[in-house]
């Protein structure tokens, strides 16, 4: 059975999002590295997920997150076609406050994000012309090549997402016992997260955040941590601390080292490595190359 990778879809890994039209009538048994959903236009066909089949029809929407085995059996009519959607957690960084707030996000999306509970919803009425207008919309930024695409790529996906949420709360979507507890630890995890995002500035272990914020072994934290953000612990701190570090560099006279101080790093060398690894150039060079 063929693993799909992240490289082989993503070659840009600071927009690991893609988003294609297709009429398809099979797809061997595969798994992949990163969520997808695909939404059915018209037609049906017979979907396998983890050995379960089941039929799709137009207007369902089928979740799957990174790991899970499914493929298409071709036994469908002549006009089956989907809308297939492929991205990464971290795309969605900076739009994460439209969402976090939002009651079933994280059983939705973040946390087994497609996988738990359900496979597959059932679109209607309101919520499925909307979808089908948002998926067009995301289908022609997809083919531009504007400055602006990535940006507006992102706020369309969001708003798919919180789309497909209320969605799910309307139908009061039912999970399972076997769910409830990872839930539960999901909501530690995203406490954590938040308050990484508002402390980020500060000296912040890891050893701390997974038994003093999330409650859990670091071990099982580190494992939910990636499946949520995409990335590591210290990767998404990093990150945030070298966006920070960005902002200081154009808008501010400061020093580097003292820059880097204020943006959460306590070494110099260190700082100067990870920005050089992120943004391609030095501190230096980056605000050389700023208006």
């Amino acid at each position: 059975m063929r693993k799909l990778k992240n490289r082989d879809f993503f070659s840009d890994t600071e927009f690991p999002f893609m988003v294609v039209k297709q009429n398809l009538d099979t797809f061997v048994p595969h798994s992949h590295e990163f969520f997808e959903f695909f939404y059915v236009t018209k037609g049906s066909n017979l979907h396998s997920l983890d050995g379960k089949e089941e039929v799709v029809r137009a207007g369902d929407i089928v979740l799957l997150s990174p790991g899970k085995v499914h493929s298409l059996k071709g036994k469908r009519d002549k006009e089956f076609e989907i809308v297939n959607c492929i991205f990464l957690p971290n795309l969605l960084e900076n739009h994460n406050h439209f969402v976090r707030n939002m009651k079933g996000f994280m059983e939705l999306l973040y946390l087994e994000p497609f996988n738990k509970g359900y496979k597959l919803l059932h679109l209607s009425g309101s919520t499925d012309i909307k979808v089908r207008i948002i998926l067009e919309e995301l289908l022609a930024e997809y083919k531009n090549t504007t400055k602006d695409s990535a940006s507006i790529i992102k706020v369309l996906l969001a708003d798919l997402l919180v789309t497909i949420v209320r969605y799910f709360e309307q139908q009061r979507i039912v999970f399972p016992a076997s769910a409830k507890g990872l839930t539960k630890k999901a909501h530690a995890i995203l406490k954590s997260i938040e308050y990484i995002d508002k402390n980020f500035k500060e000296e912040i272990k890891l050893e701390d955040i997974s038994l003093k914020q999330a409650g859990i072994t670091k071990e099982y934290f580190c494992n939910i941590f990636k499946k949520i953000t995409g990335r590591t612990f210290t990767e998404y701190l990093n990150n945030l601390r070298i966006d920070y570090a960005s902002k200081l560099l154009t808008s501010t006279q400061k020093q580097v080292s003292e820059i880097c101080y204020e943006s959460g790093f306590n070494d110099l060398s260190y700082f100067n490595r990870v920005f050089k690894a992120q943004k391609g150039v030095t501190p230096r060079e980056y605000r050389e190359d700023c208006p």
